[in-house]
């Protein structure tokens, strides 16, 4: 069996909402594989209801399919956390490229960040697994309770 070539940089497609159609530029990163159509169309039917006006938090970004989607289904605003460098300038680009004032990208670690209090805790969460074993039940354990998490304000 032939095994498929990897050509490089690909594109994520927003499904649904203002920006319908767009196509984006993905960088070739190791790991990154963008979360499918299917996927996200199902999983932003049942957010419908709530997506509009929401405050949310793309956790491990990668191409941003899920926060991009958020936004393009009028969320309020976005924060895409997301540690690989590349990915989080070509994630701004895109931001830019949709003239998304109400987002931001953060490169930084997830599991870094201090757990959520107060309001924040009550925000929209959105997050793919990274494929890296053992990641959530760490993240657990490096969320501890300090001040600040990551807003677009």
């Amino acid at each position: 069996m032939k095994k498929p070539t990897h050509s490089g940089s690909g594109q994520i497609r927003i499904i649904g909402g203002q920006w319908r159609g767009r196509k984006l530029p993905v960088p070739d990163s190791p790991g990154l594989r963008p979360t499918t159509d299917r996927v996200r169309e199902t999983l932003f039917n049942w957010l419908a209801p709530v997506m509009v006006d929401a405050h949310c938090l793309d956790c491990f970004a990668g191409s941003g399919a899920l926060g991009l989607e958020a936004l393009s289904r009028y969320a309020a605003q976005a924060t895409l956390l997301e540690m690989d460098r590349a990915v989080s300038q070509q994630l701004q680009k895109n931001l830019a490229t949709l003239k998304a004032n109400n987002a931001r990208v953060v490169n930084t670690n997830t599991l870094d960040l201090p757990q959520p209090a107060g309001d924040a805790a009550s925000r929209s969460s959105l997050s793919t697994r990274r494929f890296v074993k053992g990641c959530w039940k760490r993240r657990y354990n490096c969320w501890k309770p300090r001040d600040g998490w990551p807003t677009t304000r």
